[in-house]
C-alpha cells in the first residue's frame, strides 16, 4: 500500500484532463471489523491541499441494543416523519404524546377510581344543591364574586398546547364547572402556562385540588391550588 501511495503521489498531474475524476487516484475504502468487541475501523484516502494522498482512519464501536416494540416504534416515528404526524398519537386520558395508547394509560385506573368515588358521593348526598343565585340574600354582585373568586382554582405548569376545552374535560368529573380559562400571550398567542377553573361548588373545587395537584398531564406535573381572590 505504501508503494502504491508513493507511485500515486509521484503521478504526473499533467497527464490528467480537467474533466477527469481524481478519485481514480485514491486507494479503495477499507472496512475492518467489527471484531469481537464491536470495534470497527474504516480507512479512507483523500487528497490534501498539496495534492498528496492522506490516510484517514475512523474507529467506532458497534453496539446492539434490545428495544421493546413500543420503544422501537417511537424511535422510528420520531426519525422519519414530520412533527404533525408525531403529535398525532396523544393519550386521551393523561394527554401524553407518543408514550402509550389510551387503552394502556398507566393513570387510567386512577381516573376510573376518581370518577367512581365522585359518583358515589353524589348519589349518597342527602342535601340538595342550591345555586348561589337562589340563596337567601344573594345579589348579582355576590354571585359574580363567588363565580370569580370563591370557587376559582388556579392551574399552573400547563403545556403550550393546552386549551380551555382540555381543562373542562379534566376538571368536569369533580363537579359542575362554570368556566375554564387559559392565559395566552397577546403578541405570540402562545399559552403562558397557567389558567383558571371556576366551580359551582367549593367542595367540588377542593376535591379537584386534592386529586389533581401533582398530577401528570401532557408530560408535565400540574400544580393546582386555590386562586388568589382579586382585590375588591
Amino acid at each position: 500500500m505504501a508503494a502504491m501511495m508513493q507511485r500515486t503521489n509521484n503521478f504526473q498531474w499533467g497527464d490528467i484532463g480537467e474533466d477527469d475524476d481524481l478519485d481514480i487516484l485514491l486507494p479503495p475504502r477499507e472496512v475492518i471489523g467489527p471484531d469481537e468487541n464491536g470495534v470497527k475501523k474504516v480507512i479512507e484516502y483523500r487528497l490534501n491541499e498539496e495534492e498528496k494522498i492522506i490516510k484517514v482512519t475512523t474507529t467506532t464501536r458497534v453496539e446492539k441494543r434490545l428495544l421493546s416494540q413500543r420503544a422501537a416504534e417511537r424511535r422510528k416515528l420520531s426519525s422519519g416523519r414530520s412533527n404533525d404526524i408525531r403529535r398525532f398519537n396523544v393519550c386521551r386520558v393523561c394527554r401524553m404524546r407518543g408514550d402509550h395508547w389510551t387503552a394502556r394509560c398507566p393513570q387510567r385506573d386512577l381516573l376510573s377510581l376518581m370518577e367512581t368515588r365522585l359518583t358515589t358521593e353524589a348519589s349518597t348526598s342527602t342535601e340538595a344543591y342550591v345555586p348561589p343565585s337562589r340563596r337567601t340574600g344573594a345579589s348579582d354582585s355576590d354571585m359574580r364574586s363567588r363565580r370569580n373568586d370563591e370557587n376559582s382554582v388556579r392551574v399552573t405548569n400547563l403545556s403550550e398546547d393546552t386549551r380551555e376545552q382540555d381543562l373542562m374535560e379534566l376538571f368536569h368529573p369533580f363537579g359542575a364547572v362554570t368556566r375554564a380559562y387559559v392565559a395566552f400571550d397577546k403578541n405570540t398567542n402562545v399559552s403562558r402556562g397557567f389558567g383558571f377553573v371556576n366551580f359551582v361548588s367549593r367542595e367540588d373545587a377542593q376535591r379537584a385540588i386534592s386529586t389533581l395537584n401533582g398530577y401528570g398531564y401532557d408530560n408535565l406535573i400540574l400544580r393546582v391550588e386555590w386562586a388568589t381572590p382579586r382585590p375588591g
